[in-house]
């Protein structure tokens, strides 16, 4: 094969099946991610115990991400960073609020403030956020966004209100408003669902045909709703 062909085969077809093996491996997470919920398979211990709910979400916001920035003419390259970015903004998002969730981490903003290692712990996890101005221009606040965020924030008031109780831990972190007689079930349901709301959140934001025609679809159905109770 004359060396101008292979220039031009990489070129031309390189970054197609670069950009395809990270949509199929995306794709492989999320179906590989729902059959372990529905076998009720909850840690994956090849990464490291990580739920199915945070993978299945993560490669869903990365799936969504990159067509949205295809979309949006961004180079092929370009798209696959700021999605795996995104995707990890996610991530880092949940591991921060979860973290400043817990009573004794509150004491950062108290006197003498942060020291130490939970400076440290601040500094990196903020950074790890700051890839989500990269995409401003691709990114909108829509309805869906706010309903997914007043969804997310009410599962984690249950949750605090329960008492914040952990699968790892027989302890309590809040007083207990609501009680219940299985803690770790009761962490188990609220931890898992409130991951795929945030990932809907960060979805919602994105200018996509898809999430688009997600709130069309929403919009048809409250329509039909509305229209069935008029009659």
């Amino acid at each position: 094969m004359p060396l101008i062909e292979v220039r031009l085969f990489f070129i031309n077809y390189l970054p197609i099946l670069i950009r395809w093996i990270f949509r199929l491996a995306s794709i492989s997470a999320v179906v590989i991610s729902t059959i372990m919920i529905v076998l009720r398979q909850y840690w994956i211990e090849a990464l490291g115990n990580m739920s199915p709910f945070s993978l299945g979400s993560a490669a869903l916001v990365y799936l969504l991400s990159e067509k949205s920035l295809t979309e949006a003419r961004t180079s092929w390259f370009d798209a696959i960073i700021l999605s795996i970015l995104y995707s990890n903004v996610f991530l880092q998002s949940y591991e921060l609020i979860y973290h400043f969730s817990y009573p004794v981490y509150l004491n950062y903003f108290k006197p003498p403030f942060l020291l130490g290692e939970d400076l440290r712990y601040s500094i990196l996890g903020s950074l790890q956020i700051l890839p989500v101005f990269m995409l401003r221009r691709h990114l909108s606040f829509k309805k869906t966004s706010i309903a997914a965020m007043v969804v997310f924030a009410s599962i984690w008031i249950v949750w605090i209100l329960y008492g914040f109780p952990q699968y790892f831990s027989n302890d309590y972190f809040y007083p207990r408003i609501f009680k219940t007689d299985d803690p770790f079930v009761t962490s188990l349901l609220l931890n898992f669902s409130s991951k795929p709301i945030l990932a809907l959140f960060f979805i919602s934001l994105l200018e996509a045909g898809a999430v688009n025609s997600l709130e069309v679809g929403l919009r048809k159905i409250r329509e039909r709703l509305v229209g069935s109770r008029a009659d």
